[in-house]
């Protein structure tokens, strides 16, 4: 049982960024906030990956020797998905992806 009263935002927010990356695109903290709403970026990549999805991330430069990370989908790695018990919805590529429901 998931006690989190945010788990149905922090999952329609992930199924966001899941789009968003599955276009190819990347994605930094402040495109999360602007575009989907997340101030939680690196906490929704991390529920990403533990649902099979091969994340990658690097740091990048945003000026006065500022970095953030920045997240995109590694189509190219080897990778097992790893069920979730509670958000079954968001599958690896080998599994079905639904992300109907609340987005």
């Amino acid at each position: 049982m998931n006690l989190n009263p945010n788990a149905s935002q922090a999952q329609t927010q992930a199924e966001a960024i899941l789009r968003r990356l599955l276009t190819g695109e990347h994605i930094t903290p402040l495109e999360a906030l602007d575009g989907v709403g997340s101030f939680r970026l690196s906490a929704r990549i991390y529920d990403l990956k533990r649902r099979g999805w091969p994340i990658r991330s690097r740091l990048v430069d945003v000026g006065d020797g500022r970095r953030v990370a920045e997240y995109s989908l590694d189509l190219d790695a080897s990778w097992t998905q790893t069920p979730d018990e509670e958000n079954q919805p968001l599958q690896g590529r080998q599994g079905s992806l639904d992300l109907g429901g609340g987005c």
